[in-house]
């Protein structure tokens, strides 16, 4: 008990910073360089870091093109990758005359027919597959924990990466809810497995900072979005805490909350972080995981992103 107490008055990085430039004290590995193998999977914040890193030759594990919001769907798709017998879900939707099929757990895989969709699906998987065997740095960013829930014929629930399109042709009882941290954690944990088929390759956790689109509930969508993110976070700092080799968490979300004005942090909409914001929170991850930070120092393509609707 002593000890706290002398660490808690005697050394100062422990105390709230008074200039949010202040690096972050974090737990990090130095492991990346520009000849890794990043498997990038999570919201569209962990397609965003994939991008950023590919623009210095940072091969990419797996296309940065898919969105998975939740961790259910991260392990759904892990899962399936590694030799799950998992089903195919869609959903089916017909406007003016044309049919189209949505995926359920991945976004945004959309086809004309079921051939098409499940080419899409096949690809991914595929890709998936070869990447879990090849990367030497996994990059997991998880999006939220307000997820939509739907009843199967036999009674179970399945956990959906994605709400359905307005004009679907619902077939099953459907709900929103917020996933538990028991359950976030639970996922964190089957996640972490499925990802030791490297077995010593770090595995590093993010929360995105971008926040819900819209709610299910009466809350104002910014209480209901603290509520999914606190619960993510606190799944992951738990998973933390069980000191589980090679496993690492990145503030991202916390550097969006306390190190940047509000100004350059978001696009029009408030919800999208802009290109510069993102810049910031790369540059930071270079300095704390790169071998050699200077590998990332040359002049490459302004990082951009697309602008928001």
């Amino acid at each position: 008990m002593p000890d706290t107490f002398q660490n808690y008055y005697s050394n100062p990085p422990t105390l709230w910073p008074r200039d949010y430039s202040r690096k972050y004290i974090l737990d990090a590995k130095r492991c990346l360089t520009k000849n890794s193998h990043v498997f990038g999977i999570g919201s569209c914040f962990a397609r965003n870091v994939s991008r950023w890193l590919a623009r210095y030759g940072v091969a990419q594990a797996i296309p940065n093109t898919v969105n998975h919001f939740n961790t259910s769907s991260i392990v759904y798709e892990l899962s399936r990758a590694l030799g799950a017998r998992l089903a195919d879900v869609e959903w089916t939707s017909v406007s003016n005359g044309l049919t189209t099929y949505t995926d359920k757990m991945r976004h945004p895989f959309v086809a004309s027919s079921i051939d098409e969709l499940n080419e899409l699906r096949n690809k991914y998987t595929h890709c998936v597959q070869q990447g879990v065997r090849a990367y030497d740095i996994a990059v997991v960013t998880l999006g939220l924990s307000l997820v939509p829930r739907e009843q199967q014929p036999d009674g179970s629930i399945q956990t959906l990466n994605r709400l359905p399109p307005s004009n679907h042709q619902q077939a099953f009882p459907f709900c929103m809810s917020f996933q538990s941290v028991s359950e976030i954690t639970a996922d964190l944990q089957h996640i972490v497995a499925l990802l030791r088929f490297q077995v010593k390759a770090p595995v590093i956790f993010t929360v995105s900072p971008v926040p819900l689109h819209g709610t299910i509930t009466n809350n104002d969508p910014r209480v209901d979005n603290m509520r999914s993110k606190s619960a993510l976070i606190s799944a992951v700092h738990g998973l933390m805490d069980m000191k589980i080799p090679h496993v690492y968490y990145y503030p991202a979300y916390e550097m969006f909350q306390y190190s940047y004005g509000t100004e350059m942090q978001w696009q029009g909409d408030c919800r999208h972080p802009t290109a510069g914001a993102i810049d910031k929170v790369c540059r930071s991850f270079i300095d704390e995981y790169a071998i050699e930070p200077s590998e990332f120092a040359d002049d490459v393509e302004p990082f951009s992103v697309p602008e928001a609707p």
